[in-house]
């Protein structure tokens, strides 16, 4: 995961549209386990974050989302089964931060990515 994070952490990584398909590439080969490591309490913030950077590349987030609609759900499931609350947790703040881009008031942004927003909530 953590070879994973050095390339994919930063999402200034993605903003070279001619290597949309490498990216593509990349996360078909690693999304069983990405998607898997959100319920593993050692690696649950790290994968969030690639996860994040691969749902909001512009050059590539709509065919993510078709290609992790289904593994992503079953990985949701696993996670709301588990005993992780930590991972529960940070899942719920990244969702609160980073997708609803909710301030500490509770208050949504008026900015942020509505097509991740649709993703999610057909997702949940």
């Amino acid at each position: 995961m953590q070879v994973l994070y050095v390339c994919c952490g930063d999402s200034t990584e993605f903003s070279q549209s001619h290597q949309g398909e490498s990216w593509i590439k990349l996360f078909l080969k690693m999304k069983d386990y990405l998607l898997v490591s959100i319920c593993d309490p050692d690696l649950c913030e790290q994968g969030l974050a690639i996860l994040h950077n691969f749902l909001t590349a512009d050059s590539i987030k709509f065919q993510v989302y078709e290609d992790s609609r289904e593994i992503y759900s079953k990985s949701l499931e696993l996670l709301y089964q588990g005993e992780s609350n930590l991972c529960k947790d940070k899942f719920l703040e990244y969702m609160n931060t980073r997708v609803l881009n909710r301030l500490g008031s509770g208050d949504a942004t008026p900015s942020g990515d509505n097509s991740l927003r649709k993703f999610y909530k057909g997702l949940l």
